[in-house]
């Protein structure tokens, strides 16, 4: 059973302020039949728990939400999961700036598009 092997998260080093008291992560490789996947595939899972105001969702269980991400890569469960949250971080950055028009600049460069700006 997963219940018992639960992790807290990994914090980024410097960063104590961004421990997340409500959201564990456990690894559930030998739960799954991952015989078709590449060899050294493993399975991640993190549990956070819903807040006050939290939209819930079809997939939230018992007042947790879960996400699953896979990986080839080792090292601890909290470690992997710190890195993947990391991941996710930057394409959410990458994501909301071409949201807000980065892709229609009309130059590929930064100076180009200032002096086409007039500033």
């Amino acid at each position: 059973m997963i219940m018992r092997v639960w992790a807290s998260l990994a914090v980024p080093l410097g960063e104590p302020h961004l421990k997340r008291q409500n959201s564990q992560v456990a690894e559930i490789t030998g739960q799954v039949d991952l015989s078709t996947w590449t060899k050294g595939s493993r399975l991640t899972v993190r549990r956070t728990k819903l807040k006050e105001g939290d939209q819930p969702s079809i997939a939230d269980h018992d007042g947790y939400r879960f996400s699953v991400f896979p990986t080839d890569c080792k090292g601890s469960v909290p470690r992997l999961d710190l890195f993947h949250r990391g991941h996710a971080r930057v394409e959410g950055h990458i994501r909301q700036a071409k949201d807000c028009g980065l892709r229609n600049l009309p130059f590929h460069s930064f100076a180009q598009t200032r002096s086409g700006c007039g500033s």
